[in-house]
């Protein structure tokens, strides 16, 4: 005989069998509306961290998402590396 908490768990199961799993997920217009801001900070983040690096590393970033079809993360990424780009150029 099968105890009543396994039913009861079972039952739950076979009544919604179809729930995706949820996960967190970021809108487009979240992401459309990523503030200067956060983009120059993202830009000064990845300098401090790879250097002059930083500059291939964003290279690598903007395209994989243009390759993966998401035009809005491609978007966002040139945005950080044009910020990147502006930080880096030698003040006159």
């Amino acid at each position: 005989m099968v105890p009543a908490r396994r039913l009861i768990w079972t039952a739950r199961i076979d009544v919604q069998p179809d729930i995706p799993a949820e996960r967190p997920t970021t809108s487009v217009r979240d992401r459309l509306l990523t503030s200067d801001l956060d983009i120059y900070r993202s830009a000064s983040l990845l300098i401090d961290l790879h250097g002059q690096g930083a500059i291939i590393d964003t290279t690598v970033r903007v395209d994989a998402p243009r390759v993966a079809g998401d035009l809005d993360v491609h978007a966002v990424w040139l945005r950080v590396r044009a910020a990147m780009l502006n930080l880096l150029k030698p003040s006159v």
